[in-house]
């Protein structure tokens, strides 16, 4: 928090210039066939980071650390599952993880499609395009993936620390189940991309 409130959001007076010569500079070295992809490339690079303030340069360059890495670590490290504790030995333990895995499995994809077929049907709006409703189950199981929240939710709402405990467990099977059966889903439906020209067979001249 201290390292974002320092940051500075606007751009100084020099990368402002360098933002405005980069600018002028780009399309003149485009229109030359003799420049390189090497040196293109660079050339865009640089005046992409001529054009992103201070913040939002540290902001690009964490956010592969933060998604990778931080949060994965987070969430493990909160979920305080002490595996060695957990017995299944009432019904009331199992209800309890089936409940919550099918909550975040079943329950947030229903409520995610419903909700959105709802709102058509009532005001006449229509999905975006390229999106069908396949695409919107996958969107919807992908939703089911709640770690921070539920686990948070979860130390609040059992006292009792073995259930507690089956209760996470719940969650992180729920968030995997919904993870890898989204990303199936979507995987599936999406179309998939064209060929580039590039990659397209030419025409042998007649």
């Amino acid at each position: 928090m201290l390292l974002g409130l320092l940051t500075p959001l606007s751009m100084a007076g020099g990368k402002s210039e360098r933002r405005e010569q980069a600018a002028t500079h780009l399309p003149h070295l485009l229109s030359q066939q003799s420049t390189s992809s090497h040196r293109l490339i660079n050339e865009l690079d640089s005046a992409r980071n001529s054009a992103l303030s201070p913040l939002e340069l540290l902001q690009h360059r964490l956010e592969p650390w933060v998604l990778y890495f931080i949060m994965p670590v987070f969430a493990l490290a909160n979920a305080g599952v002490d595996f060695g504790a957990v017995t299944f030995t009432d019904s009331s333990s199992t209800w309890v993880v089936a409940g919550i895995a099918l909550g975040l499995f079943l329950g947030k994809p229903l409520g995610i499609v419903l909700a959105s077929w709802l709102a058509i049907r009532l005001t006449g709006a229509r999905l975006p395009a390229g999106v069908t409703w396949p695409v919107l189950w996958g969107l919807g199981l992908l939703a089911g993936v709640g770690f921070t929240v539920a686990l948070f939710i979860t130390s609040l709402a059992f006292t009792d620390q073995s259930i507690a405990t089956v209760a996470r467990i719940g969650v992180l099977g729920g968030s995997v189940f919904s993870a890898v059966t989204g990303l199936a889903l979507l995987g599936w439906t999406l179309p998939k991309r064209v060929k580039s020209a590039s990659q397209a067979p030419k025409e042998r001249p007649g």
